[in-house]
């Protein structure tokens, strides 16, 4: 039957020679010239330059990475209470499953500098907002990301890792800006000679140091530091065929990619506003961060931190209303932590994919794979004993990973993202009821596109 439709329409099918447009696809390490830094402390700046990198080919920057040696330097422990062990996160119990934390909670900052000195992508506090992936990613992928120390979804702790010895890992590169995390290829005349600085944190804020019975924990001491060596930087390059190549040489390139702005806003009221510019053509989300003031490096407050209990198993103790330029955004105000977490999953899980990028630029949500937060997780309800025949309902637990999050691509009654760029547009967050503000930080992060356009050997970046 399918052989007379093709005669009847004078058509014929020839099998192609191939599917692919790619000739080939290499695994390149580039080793680091400066690749030991001993001593660190915090402040210090990792140069990873891209200079040997051909311009006939494209980065699979998904499958990238830098690979390298990290030593926590304690001298000489010989007490009981000094520092034999550490890891990323407090490894007691399940509370802290969602923060997560991996090896990159030493990275406060990270900034790629092009060749003409324009700016690639700078993620500020690249540490802190690592729990936004948690939205995101799949548990495959979680489980994955254990080899840079990140928790382990079936055995519900975190890696320990032994003071004063080196210990590998190979740090993907989509941790470090969503630029790198896209189906897309990159074309490596955007990389070629530029140049990603990563700023190193503080010990005591980036790792958890425990004592000789691997459970105790407690602060690193003063002359502690860290000692980064052996770095090479792991490339995937895709050669294509060479008249596909020289036709694509010869047309204007448009890269689109995701970018993030994120700030830190130090709260000095239970009541107060913060005002978000939204200076770019195409806006993902904006997300909140209550970090509380404890021993884990990036946990996130729980419901029960941000102020006090009211009559709902499932209450907010703070009121978060938003506004476009004085307009009430939709959905809001947000009254209770279940409208709270719809919003943050309507925004941060619009579509899953191994390493947590949004490949679907028509919002098709795909409800087979969620992130890694339940709701029991974001809030979850807890008997208490008090005494013999005394037992309470308390509320507002989590496992560290509450973020409050903004969609601003699916609104039909705001206009936000598009080709208009108005720079006057403002994000005004108003917070009511934060009861504990002076002992949490708030973060926020701003999902926008950029493009970068390749014209011969010009590149431009814009928002």
């Amino acid at each position: 039957m399918s052989e007379d439709i093709l005669h009847l329409n004078h058509l014929s099918y020839a099998t192609p020679e191939s599917l692919l447009c790619s000739k080939k696809t290499t695994r390149t390490s580039y080793p680091i010239y400066s690749n030991r830094y001993d001593n660190c402390t915090g402040g210090e700046v990792l140069q990873i330059p891209f200079e040997n990198i051909p311009e006939c080919c494209y980065i699979d920057g998904s499958k990238s990475s830098i690979s390298l040696k990290i030593s926590i330097n304690i001298p000489n422990p010989t007490a009981a209470d000094d520092v034999y062990f550490w890891s990323t996160e407090i490894n007691s119990d399940a509370d802290y499953a969602n923060t997560g934390a991996t090896i990159v909670n030493l990275i406060k900052s990270a900034v790629h500098q092009l060749d003409n000195n324009d700016i690639l992508y700078r993620e500020n506090f690249l540490y802190m907002m690592q729990t936004i992936r948690e939205y995101s990613q799949s548990f495959e992928r979680k489980r994955v990301l254990t080899e840079v120390g990140g928790y382990g979804t079936n055995e519900t702790k975190y890696n320990q890792y032994g003071v004063n010895k080196n210990t590998s890992f190979n740090i993907p590169l989509y941790l470090l800006s969503p630029f790198w995390n896209t189906a897309s290829l990159i074309p490596s005349k955007i990389l070629k000679n530029s140049k990603l600085s990563l700023v190193i944190n503080k010990l005591n804020e980036s790792l958890v140091a425990y004592e000789r019975d691997s459970v105790t924990t407690r602060s690193f001491p003063a002359d502690a530091s860290i000692t980064f060596s052996e770095m090479s930087l792991n490339l995937y390059q895709t050669e294509l065929y060479d008249e596909l190549d020289k036709s694509i040489k010869n047309q204007i390139i448009h890269f689109p990619y995701y970018s993030n702005n994120n700030d830190i806003h130090l709260l000095t009221s239970s009541s107060f506003m913060i005002n978000i510019p939204l200076q770019a053509s195409n806006l993902a989300y904006v997300a909140l961060k209550f970090r509380p003031n404890r021993s884990s490096p990036i946990q996130s407050a729980s419901i029960s931190d941000l102020g006090t209990e009211k009559a709902d198993n499932n209450y907010l103790p703070i009121k978060i209303q938003a506004r476009i330029n004085g307009m009430i955004f939709p959905g809001f105000p947000i009254n209770d932590s279940v409208q709270a977490y719809i919003e943050s999953i309507n925004a941060l899980q619009t579509i899953s994919y191994p390493n947590a990028q949004n490949v679907d630029e028509m919002k098709i949500q795909n409800k087979l794979m969620g992130g890694t937060i339940s709701y029991f997780q974001f809030c979850n309800s807890q008997v208490t004993q008090l005494g013999p025949l005394d037992f309470k309902l308390v509320a507002g637990f989590s496992s560290g990973g509450v973020i409050f999050a903004i969609d601003l691509q699916k609104s039909n009654n705001v206009s936000l993202s598009g080709v208009e760029v108005n720079a006057s547009r403002i994000l005004t967050i108003e917070i009511e009821g934060l009861d504990n503000y002076d002992n949490l930080t708030l973060f926020s992060q701003v999902r926008y596109m950029n493009v970068a356009t390749i014209d011969k050997d010009k590149i431009v970046i814009m928002k």
